[in-house]
């Protein structure tokens, strides 16, 4: 966590310098104060708590975007305003409401994501104010599973097997192919949202009231882990390895399951996680962090998201 923090406040610091540079050559960011504080816009107030103390102590004054509805962490702010948690438009224009030098996200994942790559896509192209979000392009595959995983095979990743289908009738099709048991996953979803765990032919009924498109993936027994990795700036920081238990035919989802970080591997095998995290991180230029789920099977680590 310290190592987490202390690289996400020196890219704040990195984008803060390059707000100000933008601010020297653009028009539409220049702005006059009667100090010398930088203003920075929070898209997202959960982990706002942790951000807060070195914008404090860096003299920077803050406008948070409460996507969440619930306030949280918004008193430790200069300013905070609620806003439609669906709509990229009105975080956009707060940001030149606000007259705020450069925008961090902190939204976390799927259809949040990317909302706030297309913020990124907008203010750096419009009006040269500096982001940190994922670029568009990445947010677009990222934040969908069957994009993610062509992604993955077609620059040579190990992935665990699986089909996107469009009906009940491909996806028991897509089941038998692969042999039971398999899982079945939303595309857009994370945080085992519309995961089902298909074990039996009895099991393939339940396909008929599911949304679709869907995923069917074989399922692999293994231990999984995930991998953080900090990226800015063209640099990738990949941390150590979290272990988050074995896959299970219960469906339970990790994010349910007792964790433990670092993860108990040896160091070559620390190694070839971090690695493979970083590269994937890096190919898809997701910023400023991004996690790699893997599943250790019998061929080895795959990756799942």
């Amino acid at each position: 966590m310290t190592a987490s923090l202390d690289r996400t406040a020196e890219a704040t610091l990195d984008l803060l310098q390059s707000a100000r540079s933008f601010s020297i050559i653009s028009k539409a960011v220049t702005v006059d104060r009667r100090d010398d504080r930088v203003k920075l816009m929070i898209i997202g107030n959960v982990g706002f708590d942790l951000m807060a103390p070195y914008l404090k102590a860096g003299g920077v004054e803050t406008v948070v975007a409460d996507t969440t509805g619930n306030g949280l962490n918004t008193e430790l702010a200069d300013k905070s305003c609620l806003l439609d948690p669906t709509d990229w438009e009105p975080l956009a224009d707060l940001a030149l409401t606000e007259r705020v030098e450069a925008v961090i996200s902190m939204s976390g994942p799927d259809h949040r994501n990317l909302r706030d790559a297309h913020v990124k896509d907008y203010l750096e192209r419009e009006h040269s104010i500096p982001v940190l979000a994922n670029p568009l392009a990445a947010a677009k595959i990222a934040v969908d599973k069957s994009a993610t995983k062509e992604w993955l095979i077609q620059n040579g990743f190990p992935v665990t097997d699986g089909r996107t289908v469009n009906g009940p009738g491909e996806a028991r099709r897509a089941a038998l192919d692969l042999g039971l048991p398999v899982v079945a996953k939303n595309i857009a979803d994370s945080g085992g949202v519309g995961l089902q765990m298909i074990q039996t032919a009895t099991d393939l009924d339940s396909l008929n009231t599911r949304p679709y498109p869907a995923l069917i993936e074989k399922f692999v027994s293994g231990p999984e882990f995930s991998v953080e990795v900090l990226n800015f700036n063209g640099e990738a920081l990949p941390l150590l390895p979290v272990y988050k238990g074995f896959t299970n035919l219960d469906a339970i989802h990790p994010m349910e399951r007792l964790r433990l970080a670092p993860a108990p591997l040896d160091a070559i095998d620390t190694v070839r996680l971090r690695r493979l995290a970083k590269r994937i991180v890096q190919g898809l230029d997701l910023q400023p962090t991004a996690d790699v789920d893997i599943v250790w099977g019998t061929d080895g680590p795959q990756v799942m998201k």
